[in-house]
């Protein structure tokens, strides 16, 4: 194994230099730049020919697709199941009224927090995948995340902090830019005097403080810090991975939408949040239950700006330090640093459940604006199924007759799918796929 060499999602291409708990973890040092991570074997893969490995590449512009492919894309992920990146607004039908509202959301500057409420396949995934891509051509910074017991579980906000820095992204132009494009940025704009410290988290101080200091700044090291994952040379602060410190972990992403807007010129960050409902989750005891309300509670009152600084503390019944004021969770040792870094923080959040009791709370106590995705009707299905295979038609350069089609099938791929859109689509389409096998089978069409 030693010598090997290997693939990282998340840190590109390296050299196995070590291994321990017989090979089940190696130590590997990655190419660009000298990076040394201990990683599980299950979190790589092996390259056995290294002449496969590709050489870096600047970021390009993405090549136009066809229209027929764009249609044949979308229709796979319907197939599957999934949200289409192309062609959202013929699948989201019945829905004017929403889209609008969330079309004036993105442009309003008092109205920056949203929650999404609808039963399981009422399309609720569709409508943030849709808003996210609206976004991001709104000159939005964006972060997809979907909360889970495992890996974005809801009572644990580092987790969560670092799953929406993982899947930050911006387009200016044709091009997509990441996190760590993000912080080049930054450190670019510090090492310029661009950008001299302002606010009042003692964490970022530092991170300041390092970059104007030190010469040859490894971007790889920035990002790890930024992650949580290490501290940065002859730097001891690092970012708390405490589920308790959701007051720092919110701060730096109101920071970070703060540079985004008033120094790169965007209008924001918006945060998408799915399956939000796992914060009621029976796994979670007390203890993990109230943190996980307490994320969801603090990134709504900062999206409001409704979070004072400095608003006196004291313990709650479970030993956690809580603001006199906002009854919201402080990290032990992170008190001093407030939720919001800098206001207004220009951070933005559409937050999707399931109905449930405290979302319920959250929208009598604070008088939040709420987007409630109720059955689509039967006409709306219908309006559904012509734009599937208008797409279908598209895709696969057919004629296929879309009333002959639902006065033949409607009906049962109707009470089939119990009002699911997800299901509904996913019906239709393979539906449309035996139909088709048929037609070839009788010699009407030909591939």
């Amino acid at each position: 194994m030693l010598g090997k060499t290997v693939f990282s999602d998340e840190y590109g291409y390296g050299k196995v230099i070590g291994t321990r708990f017989m090979q089940d973890e190696l130590y590997i040092e990655f190419n660009q730049p000298k990076l040394k991570r201990w990683l599980k074997r299950n979190k790589v893969k092996i390259i056995e020919d290294s002449s496969l490995i590709p050489e870096k590449k600047e970021k390009i512009e993405s090549v136009p697709l066809s229209e027929e492919l764009k249609a044949r894309m979308s229709l796979e992920s319907l197939r599957l199941g999934n949200v289409p990146l192309y062609h959202a607004e013929q699948i989201i039908v019945g829905r004017k009224h929403e889209i609008d509202t969330l079309k004036y959301f993105l442009k309003s500057d008092s109205q920056n927090v949203i929650y999404l409420v609808g039963n399981y396949g009422s399309g609720k995934t569709h409508f943030l995948k849709w808003l996210n891509e609206v976004a991001l051509e709104n000159y939005f910074a964006t972060a997809l995340i979907e909360l889970d017991n495992i890996e974005v579980p809801p009572n644990n906000s580092y987790k969560i902090y670092k799953k929406i820095l993982e899947s930050l992204k911006v387009k200016k132009g044709n091009v997509h830019y990441d996190f760590i494009d993000l912080l080049n940025f930054l450190i670019k704009n510090i090492k310029e005097n661009k950008l001299d410290y302002y606010g009042n988290n003692r964490i970022l101080y530092s991170f300041f403080s390092y970059i104007k200091t030190f010469d040859n700044i490894n971007i790889y090291e920035v990002l790890e810090w930024w992650l949580g994952y290490s501290k940065l040379p002859k730097m001891k602060s690092k970012i708390p991975t405490v589920q308790t410190a959701t007051n720092v972990h919110i701060n730096l992403l109101t920071f970070l939408s703060d540079y985004l807007t008033s120094y790169l010129g965007f209008n924001g960050l918006l945060i998408l949040i799915d399956e939000a409902e796992f914060i009621e989750n029976t796994l979670l005891n007390l203890r993990r239950m109230t943190l996980a309300k307490n994320f969801i509670k603090a990134l709504t009152l900062t999206c409001k700006n409704s979070i004072i600084s400095n608003e006196g503390y004291t313990d709650n019944d479970q030993n956690m330090t809580i603001g006199k004021k906002s009854g919201l969770i402080y990290g032990a040792n992170y008190t001093d640093i407030p939720y919001i870094h800098k206001s207004p923080n220009y951070l933005k959040a559409v937050i999707a459940f399931t109905p449930i009791e405290f979302a319920d709370e959250l929208i009598d106590d604070f008088s939040l604006d709420v987007i409630e995705l109720n059955d689509l009707s039967k006409d709306d299905y219908k309006i559904l199924t012509r734009n599937i295979i208008n797409l279908y038609n598209l895709g696969y350069k057919l004629n296929i007759n879309a009333e002959d089609f639902i006065e033949e099938n409607f009906e049962f791929i109707f009470q089939k799918s119990n009002n699911s859109t997800r299901l509904f689509s996913k019906f239709v389409i393979e539906k449309l796929d035996l139909y088709n096998y048929q037609l070839f089978k009788e010699g009407k069409i030909k591939f």
